[in-house]
């Protein structure tokens, strides 16, 4: 495109000069000075869009040149030497940016007006003043002609930058979107997998544990089996149940999912109405009417205890609940002394799956026989000590539950530190939540 301009310009050109020399009627030594100074013209209009200084003052050469041109014409002015002044002018305000073009349309204005201003130091007159007003109002003209072109051109290439930052935004608003969703899609299925955890982990736990001391039993007290094997059924069926509302939390299946209340994604799954704060995550399948559902990460059946009392995580009972009829299916010895003070739900929750976590770990891989728990409240928050006689020595890993016990209590601005040698210890603390329930 630059090139076709660039030949279409020294085309025009070589029209306007020819016309000129035939107005001229010029002898043969002047023909060739004009001719020779007009090829100069020709190729310095060639050479100067290379310069790498795209400046509008280059144009005062243009300038100098057609004056020289225009200077060696038998008449006052050669009118067809005065249009090489506006191919110019057109020219820079096209190649070059406004302010530069402003420059040299002000320095071939001053040049093609000069003749005229010369002309008027000989007298004036009414053709003279009349022509040099005529091409001063002109010559301003073209340059606001020029300027109101440049100004539009302006206009379009900053809505064009405006319009692709836009979009580009726009895009980056959508990556950034569908980075959050997926962030946020994986970070429920973590709490999920995390709820299953400790949620069947501690479930399936007590079972095997159940079924085993239902073989001592079949052993020693057959008549006593039965009863023991229904109370391993229902443990079972609970386990079940837990494991299908998990399901359908996780496809999203689960009908009378509500999310309520401060909490971390809370779902209640009640047959009546429910209502109240949703904790991080916790599901709650209570066949009445239910308040603060959930618990820290929690999918629980709705029995605080095997014979089923309804009570969910953050009630104050919850915590002892679980710790008697883990001990009682399992037989193992639990000694615990819980805050005195009243916990709102979250730190219930939270006191609740650490505990509960805790007394798993201990008899699934410890073997554990006994267990002691203290907890409290101090003006830092809440603190626990967990320790049992299991045979966790100093080899043991961070399985995914101590892994999920940990960012629980990070998530609460707490820490988790853990103690290995003749007994297995667990102690940490975390910040106190929002007294508010």
């Amino acid at each position: 495109m630059k090139r076709q301009y660039t030949i279409l310009k020294l085309f025009i050109n070589l029209i306007i000069f020819g016309f000129a020399l035939a107005f001229e009627g010029a002898s043969p030594e002047r023909t060739a000075l004009l001719v020779m100074l007009f090829a100069i013209f020709a190729a310095w209009g060639l050479f100067r869009p290379r310069l790498k200084t795209g400046s509008g003052y280059w144009y005062a050469v243009d300038a100098a040149l057609i004056f020289l041109l225009e200077y060696q014409s038998k008449y006052l002015v050669n009118y067809f030497f005065h249009i090489l002044y506006i191919s110019a002018m057109v020219e820079a305000g096209i190649s070059l940016d406004r302010k530069r073009g402003n420059i040299a349309a002000v320095m071939l204005s001053a040049a093609a007006l000069s003749k005229y201003i010369h002309a008027l130091g000989f007298g004036v007159s009414a053709s003279i003043l009349s022509q040099l007003l005529f091409n001063l109002f002109a010559l301003a003209f073209l340059i606001t002609l020029i300027n109101f072109g440049k100004l539009q051109q302006e206009e379009r290439d900053k809505s064009q930058r405006l319009y692709k930052e836009l979009v580009e935004a726009y895009h980056r608003l959508e990556e950034l979107s569908a980075q959050k969703e997926r962030a946020a899609a994986l970070e429920e299925r973590h709490r999920i997998a995390r709820d299953m955890h400790d949620s069947l982990g501690h479930r399936l736990t007590s079972l095997i544990m159940q079924i085993e001391m239902g073989k001592e039993y079949l052993k020693k007290e057959p008549g006593k089996t039965a009863e023991y094997l229904d109370r391993c059924a229902d443990n079972a069926r609970e386990a079940l149940t837990d494991t299908r509302r998990a399901l359908r939390a996780l496809g999203g299946m689960g009908s009378g999912i509500t999310r309520t209340g401060s909490g971390e994604g809370g779902a209640n799954f009640g047959d009546a109405a429910s209502s109240g704060n949703s904790g991080e995550g916790g599901v709650n399948n209570g066949d009445t009417a239910s308040s603060n559902s959930g618990g820290a990460g929690g999918i629980i059946s709705g029995a605080g205890s095997e014979g089923g009392t309804g009570n969910c995580l953050e009630t104050p009972d919850s915590i002892t609940d679980m710790i008697e009829e883990f001990s009682g299916n399992t037989g193992v010895e639990i000694n615990y002394k819980l805050p005195d003070t009243e916990l709102n739900p979250r730190e219930n929750a939270v006191l609740y799956r650490v505990i509960q976590e805790a007394i798993t770990n201990a008899a699934r891989h410890g073997r554990a026989t006994r267990i002691d728990i203290e907890a409290g409240r101090d003006n830092d928050g809440i603190w626990f000590c967990i320790q049992n006689n299991g045979a966790a020595g100093g080899g043991y890993t961070e399985g995914f539950g101590l892994l999920s016990m940990r960012k629980r209590l990070e998530d609460m601005a707490g820490s988790l530190a853990i103690e290995t040698g003749q007994d297995f210890k667990l102690t940490g603390r975390f910040k106190a939540a929002d007294r508010e329930n």
